[in-house]
């Protein structure tokens, strides 16, 4: 019995120890909190190095950063919100004011220049209207032969006219081809007029059809054409070009082309025609060759 009294007043000595120890430790940490006050803790409190207040405030300080951080996100999305609203609003105030701005009335109008058997030259003009000022904005230069009624009389009748008024042109054309034709010990092709009415008309044609083709409208080719005016061949054959300036060029041209060339240079040919027509600034060339 006396021996159990002397172990519990052993152990009630030793938490009474025990409870000293422990308060002192409290009463340190709560003296480094103080002294630190939120600055950065250097890990000595009272000489001595304290782990437990280093970890407590090194965490303290992570964590104010983590919240600094978490309110700049925060911030920064406000931020960011509003930045997208206002640019949103930016957006929609600039497309308005484009609208506002680009809101016109477009007009077409038809400017004709030149009309013969149906076929019309015109300029296509496009305007806008803006603020009820009428301002330019494109001119082209266009051709309709969709009304195209020329009977053969009516081009046989201005053939005829323009073979005169481009006699001399015609010769020349002649002279180059006759001299390609001397390249190759060939003789001389001689002017037909009945060949040059043809490839005057067929220049005339080709024109005012707006159809540059071998292939005439109704299908027909150029001895059909012969055909028609009674004009008598064995063979035939057709050089047509568009839009050279001039006899030499246009006699260039066939010549650096295979098929042409054959024409210019074929030896059951002794005949030629030429025809050239000046149409809404083009030119159109044609040559007829035949035995």
């Amino acid at each position: 019995m006396k021996k159990n009294k002397i172990i519990w007043t052993f152990l009630i000595i030793w938490a009474l120890v025990l409870c000293v120890f422990m308060g002192k430790i409290l009463i340190d940490k709560n003296k480094a909190k103080e002294n630190n006050n939120g600055a950065t803790f250097n890990g000595v409190v009272g000489g001595k190095i304290n782990i437990f207040n280093h970890a407590v405030t090194t965490t303290v300080a992570i964590d104010d950063n983590l919240a600094l951080n978490t309110k700049t996100e925060k911030t920064q999305t406000t931020k960011d919100i509003n930045t997208s609203s206002q640019t949103v609003k930016e957006v929609e105030n600039k497309t308005l004011n484009e609208e506002k701005t680009t809101k016109t009335n477009v007009v077409t109008e038809k400017n004709i220049v030149f009309e013969k058997y149906g076929t019309v030259i015109y300029d296509e003009i496009t305007y806008e209207i803006i603020d009820d000022e009428k301002v330019k904005k494109s001119s082209e230069r266009k051709v309709d032969a969709s009304k195209y009624d020329a009977s053969v009389e009516d081009l046989l009748k201005e053939a005829s006219n323009l073979v005169s008024d481009n006699k001399k042109i015609y010769e020349e054309v002649v002279n180059y081809t006759n001299a390609y034709r001397k390249e190759v010990s060939n003789k001389d092709l001689i002017l037909d007029d009945k060949l040059t009415l043809i490839a005057t008309f067929r220049a005339l044609e080709m024109a005012y059809t707006n159809n540059f083709s071998h292939e005439r409208l109704d299908g027909s080719y150029v001895y059909d054409l012969a055909k028609d005016l009674k004009i008598s061949y064995h063979t035939m054959g057709e050089n047509i070009a568009y839009g050279y300036p001039s006899s030499e060029s246009v006699t260039v041209g066939w010549r650096n082309s295979e098929g042409h060339y054959k024409n210019m240079i074929n030896k059951e040919f002794n005949k030629i025609g030429v025809g050239m027509f000046k149409f809404n600034g083009n030119i159109y060339w044609v040559q007829v060759f035949s035995d």
